[in-house]
């Protein structure tokens, strides 16, 4: 069924069964409840095949359970999100004896387009708000995960029926199709680049929207810091899902004086963590070609600007897979391409400072981060 056929379609039947009690919205949360529990294999299964190495255990952590956590939590606070949230009048009507409360709807159709690095965590995650709501959904999944986003079609198909929750999977010609749509809203997670196009495409039809994007986060270790322990938690999030996660330390600044130390406690622990990395099946892919060339590139441009770049020894080869060895660059300059975009994936690049202030110019100069460590 065509994009805009399906969003008439459920446009259509979400008038006509307004208005939306709290049974309907549990029965279609505990749907997508049972959808997950169901066929949890199969989606670890999928996303193996689409990483080519994905563990078992990072499935579950970052996208099952955090999916399975967001509906549950709707489906438990729902009955307290729909009742009436009660507001003084404003004046004059508050000396007419006026009452005043904010009644909450849903929209109607919610659209969601979700990335490639965690592809069932964010369709899930905003899928539990948008049903808890009372709305329709229509999903977009990435096409760069093209066996989690057919499974997820074909379990969304036999879980709920097209006019609640429908799926389109393909290339840019679909999504280029989907941001098109009049959504009552659409929702997307991914970069900043591809979010400035949905957002434009958007205001084509006034659609409120909601971008969960990227950024390049910072992580500053102050003077008096554990080099050790702050290793230990930059390496894990850093390498964890290969570094491919929004959040994920993006730079680090460290004392002028602890930057040895620290880029030798950072390596170490990454051996600690992944002690036979060349050949670790605990330690993620890069999700495609495309991605390793980029994050490659940025090493070689780093290197040819100067930088030093160092690897954990069990990592020294070079390899032609997606395999990424996690690489801590010191020496870098802000005219290195990894300094200028978002690195998402294992490349760590250390900044030394002297003093807290200089810190603070450089992070408020520049765009917003996502987070800050």
């Amino acid at each position: 069924m065509a994009i805009s056929e399906t969003l008439a379609r459920q446009k259509a039947a979400f008038l006509a069964d307004l208005p939306v009690d709290r049974d309907v919205r549990v029965d279609r949360l505990n749907r997508a409840i049972s959808l997950l529990l169901d066929h949890r294999q199969d989606f670890i299964t999928a996303l193996e095949q689409d990483y080519g190495q994905r563990t078992e255990e990072i499935t579950l952590f970052a996208d099952i359970v955090p999916s399975l956590q967001a509906l549950k939590y709707a489906r438990n606070n729902l009955a307290k999100w729909m009742k009436k949230d009660r507001r003084s009048p404003t004046f004059p009507l508050g000396l007419l004896g006026s009452r005043a409360w904010v009644d909450h709807r849903p929209k109607g159709v919610v659209g969601i387009i979700s990335p490639w690095n965690f592809p069932l965590g964010m369709i899930f995650s905003p899928l539990s708000g948008a049903l808890a709501a009372g709305n329709r959904v229509m999903i977009k999944p990435s096409e760069h995960v093209p066996a989690t986003s057919e499974l997820t079609r074909k379990l969304i198909a036999e879980y709920f029926d097209s006019d609640e929750v429908a799926v389109f999977t393909g290339g840019i010609e679909v999504a280029e199709e989907f941001i098109r749509q009049p959504f009552d809203h659409l929702f997307y997670t991914g970069s900043g680049t591809v979010g400035r196009i949905i957002m434009r495409a958007a205001a084509e039809n006034l659609v409120p929207v909601t971008l969960e994007l990227g950024g390049k986060s910072p992580t500053v270790i102050l003077p008096d810091c554990d080099i050790d322990s702050a290793a230990k938690r930059i390496v894990a999030a850093k390498m964890a899902n290969a570094g491919q996660i929004c959040v994920a330390p993006d730079y680090v600044f460290v004392p002028r004086d602890k930057l040895p130390a620290l880029r030798t406690a950072l390596l170490k622990k990454a051996e600690e963590f992944y002690p036979e990395q060349e050949g670790a099946p605990a330690y993620t892919a890069v999700i495609n070609a495309r991605q390793r060339d980029r994050l490659k590139g940025y090493v070689a441009d780093a290197k040819t600007k100067g930088a030093l770049v160092e690897t954990p020894d069990a990592f020294s080869r070079d390899r032609n897979d997606n395999i990424l060895p996690f690489h801590v660059i010191s020496n870098v300059s802000d005219d290195m391409t990894l300094m200028q975009d978002e690195i998402f994936g294992p490349l760590l690049p250390l900044m030394p400072y002297d003093s807290i202030d200089e810190i603070i110019e450089y992070i408020n100069v520049r765009p917003r981060p996502l987070a800050l460590y």
